[in-house]
């Protein structure tokens, strides 16, 4: 919920439901609302548990956009760059549109980089 709170809100309506409560909430485009923000941590935490329900290239999307959020503060520190890697390894998403989806060594690189840019 929070990943797709801060990818989507105020910008665009979404749902989130959480299936083990059997809740969910429904979210209107608005503009008067503040822009939400999530830090890496977050956004790590959110993909963990997205790993675990096997939701992760469901909501790629989401966190994709929600990383655009916190990627410039945390762009060279350890958090930012494991969204980096992540990104590659469990999303595919190794910044490069051209290369979609990217060979094995597309996402090395990636990894590579990002661990060049924490050392």
């Amino acid at each position: 919920g929070a990943v797709a709170y801060a990818a989507y809100h105020p910008h665009c309506g979404f749902h989130v439901f959480l299936e083990y409560v059997n809740f969910g909430m429904s979210y209107d485009p608005g503009d008067d609302a503040p822009e939400e923000s999530i830090t890496a941590g977050q956004w790590i935490d959110a993909l963990c548990l997205a790993v675990l329900r096997d939701k992760a290239r469901f909501h790629g999307e989401a966190f994709h956009f929600a990383r655009d959020k916190f990627a410039a503060q945390a762009q060279g520190t350890p958090a930012g760059e494991l969204v980096t890697g992540l990104m590659a390894v469990v999303l595919d998403d190794t910044g490069d549109d051209e290369e979609y989806p990217p060979s094995g060594q597309a996402k090395l690189a990636a990894v590579d980089a990002a661990l060049g840019r924490v050392r």
